[in-house]
């Protein structure tokens, strides 16, 4: 891709990296290498279908030490931007995640200052998505979503802060990502502490 499309836009450090390695991800026969886009900030992609919100300062900012210690690998339980939580992570179905359900995984995560937005390298095994190499190979550009475990979530409309497990206030639980009739608002929620646990593939 780089070679045969020198216009192709990629972030410097993408690109420096994806050249570096280009000849172990040829070599690999047994893994098919793409990059995708994981999500984007808030400030310029709005939230997500599913009203929840990542501002760019709390995609980029560095994890709290209690945030590290809860969510992080054991040997990995020190504080990295928030973003690069997607290195831990794994890729599945539809959001099924299990040990037996991996396809494969997130090789490295970056941060694509200009476009605003989480970009993700993964590496799928051929032999356990056979359907969705073979509509790469197609052309086809199968969809991602990924999965992600929240610490908790704040209204756009009212600032209620819930916690996970505990019920959402009228807003959030009837106009999601709606306008509010009485503010002219957008409902969505901000989420300014996450983990990404997950990039799927969707049908």
């Amino acid at each position: 891709v780089i070679k045969d499309r020198p216009d192709f836009y990629l972030p410097s450090d993408v690109k420096r990296y994806i050249e570096d390695n280009l000849s172990k991800f040829r070599a690999d026969k047994d893994h098919t290498y793409l990059l995708v886009v994981a999500l984007g900030a808030y400030e310029y992609w709005g939230p997500n279908s599913r009203g929840d919100a990542f501002r760019e300062k709390a995609l980029t900012g560095i994890q709290t030490a209690d945030e590290a210690k809860k969510y992080n690998p054991k040997d990995r339980q020190f504080p990295v931007p928030r973003y690069k939580t997607f290195e831990f992570a794994k890729l599945y179905r539809l959001h099924k995640v299990g040990k037996d359900t991996e396809i494969g995984l997130i090789i490295r995560a970056f941060y694509d200052w200009c476009m605003h937005r989480v970009l993700c390298l993964i590496k799928i095994n051929n032999k356990k998505a056979p359907d969705l190499v073979k509509m790469l190979k197609n052309g086809i550009r199968p969809g991602f979503s990924m999965g992600c475990l929240i610490s908790f979530d704040v209204c756009s409309i009212c600032g209620h802060t819930r916690k996970a497990g505990e019920q959402p206030c009228i807003h959030v639980r009837t106009m999601l990502n709606q306008i509010d009739p009485k503010t002219g608002k957008l409902v969505y929620v901000d989420n300014p502490q996450f983990f990404f646990r997950d990039l799927s593939f969707v049908y």
